[in-house]
């Protein structure tokens, strides 16, 4: 068996394309004609025609089995249901039936952004109580943590105090508080 290697015009990576010479598909000719590796050829062919309702959640592409929806107070601890938060908007749903696609690779992580981050229940409980746009309070320990405050509105010229080098996040006890950087990623 000889072997036909080519080097992916678009990441870079060493393909045999003998490994695909017994397959008949748009994807392998694809792989031929444009010099891609089977990963690249994949997420440029998904690019151009998306598998209808699917979402990129967390670097990861997700077929949706039903809608997104509003889960009531007596669901908000059932097992079955995943949280996410629309990164645009910040608006936040719960889902069933989520499917994992596959894993977007980083050299297209760029071209394909997260739509949605996965979130916790007391996290989606957090946000969907929040009435307000942002948050100003400028006094609060916990703001630059925060996903309501934006210090460019709140202080423009310098920060307005100067918080505890030991301080633990979350200390002010906040009803609305949710913090930036402690999403769950699962």
């Amino acid at each position: 068996m000889a072997h036909t290697y080519i080097t992916c015009s678009f990441c870079g990576k060493r393909e045999d394309l003998e490994l695909f010479r017994t397959i008949s598909s748009p994807l392998v000719s694809k792989m031929r004609t444009e010099r891609l590796c089977f990963d690249c050829a994949y997420w440029k062919q998904w690019m151009k025609h998306p598998e209808p309702e699917t979402i990129i959640v967390s670097g990861c592409v997700y077929k949706q089995s039903g809608p997104l929806f509003k889960p009531k107070h007596q669901q908000l601890r059932a097992n079955a249901i995943k949280f996410l938060m629309d990164k645009s908007t910040r608006n936040v749903y719960g889902c069933l039936g989520l499917a994992l696609r596959g894993r977007i690779p980083h050299q297209f992580s760029k071209l394909l952004p997260d739509q949605f981050q996965f979130i916790s229940s007391d996290t989606y409980q957090r946000i969907n109580g929040f009435e307000a746009e942002m948050c100003l309070s400028k006094g609060c320990f916990d703001r630059y943590h925060c996903i309501w405050y934006n210090s460019s509105v709140a202080e423009p010229e310098e920060p307005w105090n100067t918080i505890p080098k030991n301080y633990q996040i979350g200390s002010e006890n906040c009803p609305s508080f949710v913090n930036k950087y402690d999403f769950d990623n699962d």
